[in-house]
């Protein structure tokens, strides 16, 4: 089986990179044919860390330069410079890690039939694993596909799972390209919901979707363009417009049902509530108010500004209620 490695590069360090490659080429009982870096105007140039790199595995890496346009382009950069042969394609970003039994794991579930291949995960800042967090993924009602693997075919719509709690995360993929070869990250949501909105295309082109309970992927501490975007900063602003629209993309383009629609509209009242809890920041930390931030989160959601009073006091409420409870405070 072919199998192309997408690695989107950006990343201040170096040495980063070049545990995630050697993660790539440690995987047991499973070959990678080709794998594409594309180096997205990096602070720290990703040669340094293949130099590290033996020669055989230096020859399968290929290293791609482009200007700065966010990992979805990057990723999409490495998606179009793959040839024909390529059978699957693997996702890692640049600082996590896979553990050396993912790749062949995932193969193997895809020869079943399947399109798609998703698994658990240990991020760094949490003990507990990515399933666990999210709230399971119901597995009973799943078939397993080995007595011998933890690995299961999702039967069930994916698409109203995503919607319902997504727990599809980008280093853990592994999926046949026949399925969707002109298939692309869409760019302008550079901080929030690219991957998502991939995995809900995705479904509409294949239902044919399995995961793996076991914990195959780390994530690590490189550049996130999500977690980068912290409260006070000018990128949380932008990380809020991009969930917003990402969050009223899906409601236009992808809920088929009432529940789905459900979700949606629930998902998008929690970015409301963000931000107002921006806002709320902002002044208790006597910070500057941009008007025109105000004026852009309203042409794009007027009632994101309309429902600041409500939410406001909904924010109030629960820090409140946090602060007489321990337990409630993450």
């Amino acid at each position: 089986m072919s199998t192309g490695v997408v690695v989107p590069y950006f990343q201040r360090e170096p040495g980063i990179l070049l545990k995630a490659l050697e993660s790539v080429f440690a995987q047991h009982d499973a070959d990678v044919t080709s794998v594409v870096v594309v180096d997205d105007a990096s602070p720290s140039p990703a040669e340094a860390d293949i130099a590290n790199l033996d020669a055989d595995q230096r020859n399968r890496v290929v290293i791609l330069h482009q200007a700065n346009g966010g990992p979805g382009a990057a990723r999409n950069t490495a998606l179009s410079h793959f040839g024909t042969d390529i059978e699957f394609v693997a996702f890692i970003d640049s600082d996590d890690q896979w553990d050396a039994t993912h790749l062949a794991r995932g193969l193997n579930a895809l020869a079943k039939g399947y399109d798609v291949y998703f698994s658990n995960l240990l991020d760094f800042d949490s003990p507990i694993d990515y399933f666990q967090r999210r709230g399971g993924l119901w597995r009973e009602h799943h078939p397993q596909l080995t007595s011998t693997e933890p690995v299961f075919g999702y039967a069930g719509r994916m698409n109203a799972q995503i919607l319902a709690a997504n727990f599809i995360q980008l280093s853990t993929v592994i999926f046949r390209r026949a399925t969707a070869p002109s298939l692309r990250f869409r760019t302008e949501f550079r901080r929030a919901g690219e991957d998502i909105l991939f995995w809900l295309e995705l479904a509409r082109l294949t239902n044919r979707f399995c995961y793996s309970t076991a914990i195959e992927v780390y994530y690590g501490r490189g550049v996130n363009v999500y977690r980068s975007a912290a409260s006070g900063s000018q990128a949380a602003f932008e990380r809020l417009r991009d969930e917003t629209r990402f969050r009223r993309t899906v409601l236009q383009e992808f809920v088929s049902d009432r529940p789905d629609r459900s979700n949606a509209r629930r998902a998008l009242r929690q970015v409301r509530k963000q931000f107002a809890a921006e806002i709320l920041h902002r002044l208790s930390r006597r910070q500057s108010l941009s008007m025109t931030e105000l004026i852009m989160q309203w042409q794009l959601d007027p009632f994101s500004v309309l429902s600041l009073p409500v939410n406001c006091i909904r924010c109030v409420t629960d820090w409140m209620s946090s602060s007489r409870d321990p337990s409630l405070q993450s």
